[in-house]
Order: structure tokens, then C-alpha cells, then sequence
């Protein structure tokens, strides 16, 4: 079992169609390579689902965030490893629908 602390915020509470996202995006992870946590801006264009994925660089799965419902918008996605998670490469993925975005993350304890 891996501990990763995780949540979905908005970053922004009005969305108005001149704020609204045009298409589904996940920016870079800050700080990059991080001790501690790691943060990500993602723009969601329509109200739509979005999980997370976090993988180990061997391609292995090491936890999941089940995919939850959100209005189109910006949200913030956080990931703080375990105590147990050795220093490495890790991929985080974001799916959405069909759409999927990757980002390459550095931890370093």
C-alpha cells in the first residue's frame, strides 16, 4: 500500500465561459524534482471525470486516485509520497475520457 496524500481543488470557484478552459491540459509538476510534495495545475474544458494515475519508472501501477466528477474548470492535483516510496522517476498520468496527459516527476528524499 502506498500513502499518497492526495487532493482535487479549484483553483479557481467562478467559471464564467470567458474563464472557462478550452481543452484538457495538465501543466508541469512544482517543484520538479520535489521532497515532500508536488503540485499540478489541470484544465478541465466541460464537466467530465478525471483519475489519476501514478506509476514507478518500471511502468508498475503504485497507487490510484479513482476518477472523480468535476465541472470544467482549474483544478490543483498534490501528490506527497510515503514514507515508504524510494527516491526515483515517477510518471503521473491524468485521464480524461479518452484524453490522457503524462508528466515526469523527480523525488528525492
Amino acid at each position: 500500500y502506498c500513502a499518497v496524500n492526495h487532493f482535487f481543488e479549484p483553483t479557481s470557484r467562478i467559471a464564467t465561459n470567458l474563464n472557462q478552459p478550452l481543452t484538457f491540459e495538465m501543466g508541469s509538476f512544482y517543484p520538479n524534482p520535489f521532497n515532500g510534495a508536488t503540485s499540478v495545475a489541470i484544465t478541465l474544458p466541460a464537466s467530465g471525470r478525471i483519475g489519476i494515475a501514478i506509476y514507478n519508472i518500471n511502468g508498475e501501477r503504485i497507487h490510484s486516485v479513482p476518477a472523480q466528477s468535476f465541472v470544467g474548470s482549474n483544478y490543483s492535483f498534490t501528490w506527497n509520497p510515503g514514507e515508504n516510496e524510494p527516491s526515483g522517476v515517477y510518471v503521473i498520468q491524468a485521464q480524461s475520457g479518452q484524453l490522457v496527459r503524462n508528466e515526469k516527476v523527480v523525488y528525492i528524499k
